[in-house]
């Protein structure tokens, strides 16, 4: 474990658990001295394990160490939520199975991404991968009649908040949402990436590499260990820009890296696929911050990918970033500049593709900037002194 105090004592006692409990199990020692020497602000750990779909995950790891200071009141809440998470999980389990056996009547294949197939592999539970999408990749030339299916079962598509051609340049179509009351949404995927993406790794190849399981009444195909790997770093550093996620991606990055991973292929994969920076990112921050166990020469092999002069910078701004903070940085210019120094998008061969060009859901487009420059630029980060003042002491010190 080469988990970087430093870079740990910049971050709040409330974001370092969160990360801790994506953590293994060797990192308990470090759950019961953060509690038992740091004041917690419990509302705010409730909150932000509750955005990032936490909750009954870290509920499990802290109570074993609640300080006697843990008030009474609070109890109640993270019980609740957790309780919660568990029968979303257990209930998302059921409703892919039925999903799934509804497809497989048809004959048509469908391929699990991201949380649904890591929940059906290498962590063994629905509980233990809590998510609130199910990604399906369907076959070449079927996801029409897929689509048309799902609405048979329980699927819902509001077409007036998601209209079909708001999706046309996408990788997947617009979200089915579950009529039963759940709060679960279904996005049927054409391919991997959004078009235009730098990463090629296509449909066709994931089937290729896969293996059918079973999921309730239902059959699916789950990519390999190594593709999950590469798609959730990708995912992470690239389409979220480390701006959220932090705590699904790397607690995926430990469990696939126990599963009996083949490194080899994986490093050849993410080669091939000009994925070597975006992978570096997720796995350092995830040794890093979260007590990820990786073999070094991997990431020595990776870091090849990344300016090594700017890695500490980059991974300061990165720490505060990933999870929501009075000092994030005020400008998205410096964030997007950042996240640049960090990639080397033209480096890698990404092209001009950048995740703020490709994908207007991204999350750099959620709130964009006034395109502005020089001296007007200057006049309006003005009001943003303060702001600017507490991320440059956070970033330095």
């Amino acid at each position: 474990m080469r988990r970087e105090r430093l870079l740990l004592e910049r971050l709040s006692v409330e974001t370092r658990l969160l990360l801790l409990s994506a953590g293994p199990p060797h990192t308990d020692g470090e759950f019961h001295d953060l509690l038992a020497t740091r004041s917690v602000d419990w509302v705010r750990l409730l909150t932000m394990a509750d955005r990032e779909r936490a909750t009954g995950v870290l509920w499990r790891r802290i109570k074993p160490h609640l300080p006697p200071t843990f008030p009474d009141e609070m109890r109640a809440p993270f019980e609740r939520t957790a309780m919660v998470a568990d029968f979303t999980a257990s209930y998302l389990e059921q409703r892919i199975g039925e999903t799934m056996a509804h497809l497989n009547e048809r004959g048509v294949r469908g391929l699990l991404l991201k949380g649904g197939a890591l929940a059906a592999t290498v962590y063994g539970s629905f509980a233990e991968r809590p998510m609130g999408d199910i990604d399906l990749l369907i076959e070449d030339g079927r996801t029409e009649e897929a689509f048309d299916a799902f609405r048979e079962i329980g699927w819902r598509w509001d077409a007036v908040a998601f209209p079909r051609e708001r999706y046309q340049a996408h990788h997947h179509f617009p979200p089915l949402l579950d009529s039963r009351g759940m709060d679960l949404r279904l996005e049927i995927h054409t391919e991997l990436f959004v078009e235009g993406s730098p990463f090629d790794l296509s449909a066709r190849r994931l089937f290729e590499a896969g293996r059918e399981i079973s999921i309730g009444a239902g059959r699916v195909v789950i990519p390999s260990a190594e593709h999950l790997l590469l798609h959730s770093c990708v995912h992470y550093t690239w389409s979220h820009m480390m701006l959220f996620g932090a705590w699904r991606a790397f607690r995926d990055v430990i469990a696939l890296s126990g599963a009996g991973l083949n490194w080899e292929l994986f490093l050849a994969e993410a080669k091939r696929y000009r994925a070597e920076s975006a992978c570096f990112w997720t796995l350092r921050l995830a040794e890093r911050l979260a007590g990820a166990s990786l073999p070094q020469e991997v990431l020595a092999r990776l870091a090849e990918s990344t300016s090594v002069r700017w890695i500490s910078v980059c991974e300061r701004h990165a720490a505060r970033e990933m999870l929501a903070n009075a000092d994030r940085c005020p400008s998205q210019w410096l964030r997007r500049t950042l996240w640049e120094t960090a990639i080397r998008p033209d480096e890698a061969g990404h092209g001009a593709a950048r995740p703020w060009l490709l994908d207007d859901m991204a999350p750099e487009n959620l709130a964009p900037e006034r395109r502005e420059f020089g001296m007007v630029r200057a006049a309006r980060q003005l009001p943003r002194l303060g702001a600017w003042i507490r991320y440059v002491a956070a970033l330095a010190r």
